[in-house]
């Protein structure tokens, strides 16, 4: 408990002083309203601490409940990382105690707490998985109409706009969300790499490198994408066949 605690101080002190710092500067930005005063309409993000945050304090250091919060990001689901984590382990720790009043092996009782507590865990990856999946077969689509928005003459911007309108979900979930970092005032390097981070896809990634290389040179890519276009399709169909 003491290396805990000297531990605790020692990572999350710095943070703290950190972000006080950088409220402090962000004052400014708020134009000196309070938080009943921001309400929706604040453009500063902010992210909600889940109810088992102090547990999250103390694994984050290792990366574990970062991680767990990205799956859980590329799921689309409401939850925190830290909450996750602190239900499985009291899932893990009740089943135990729960097969620990009947007759058995100790390490089948162990056995089977551990595998009922990443339970939450196995069903994030579950939906994180069929929504790639689901985004992956959808992306050739997407790319063939932004192929035909370039084509016509319009700019990356319109492109990608269309992307965000004219698909179905999660493509246009995850280009909407593009759209907005981008109305925010993000440029459109950092808005692609966070899409490339939400969705973190080969081909995705392949596409973003193509848009991010014919801004900085200006080339045609519409040939590339089309052939990565037809070579998702393929490897898709491929793999069906399988």
């Amino acid at each position: 408990i003491a290396l805990f605690a000297v531990a605790y101080h020692i990572w999350i002190t710095p943070q703290q002083e950190a972000a006080k710092l950088l409220d402090a500067r962000l004052r400014g930005v708020r134009g000196g309203a309070t938080a009943k005063q921001r309400g929706p309409n604040d453009l500063i993000r902010t992210e909600r601490r889940g109810n088992f945050a102090i547990l999250g304090d103390f694994v984050e250091w290792i990366g574990v409940v970062r991680r767990l919060q990205s799956y859980i990001t590329q799921a689309n689901l409401p939850w925190r990382g830290a909450d996750i984590v602190g239900i499985s382990i009291a899932v893990a720790l009740l089943t135990y105690l729960l097969l620990s009043l009947t007759p058995g092996i100790f390490l089948l009782h162990l056995f089977v707490a551990l595998l009922v507590g990443a339970s939450p865990i196995a069903y994030i990856m579950r939906k994180r998985n069929s929504r790639l999946a689901k985004f992956e077969e959808q992306l050739p689509d997407a790319i063939d109409l932004f192929t035909r928005t370039m084509r016509a003459g319009h700019n990356i911007h319109s492109g990608l706009e269309t992307i965000a309108a004219e698909t179905p979900d999660p493509v246009r979930m995850e280009f909407r969300k593009l759209m907005e970092e981008l109305a925010l005032g993000s440029q459109i390097e950092p808005a692609l790499h966070n899409l490339g981070a939400r969705m973190p896809l080969v081909d995705l990634k392949f596409f973003i490198t193509g848009l991010i290389l014919q801004r900085q040179t200006g080339a045609n890519m519409v040939a590339v994408l089309e052939n990565l276009s037809m070579l998702v399709r393929e490897r898709l169909n491929m793999a069906a066949k399988l």
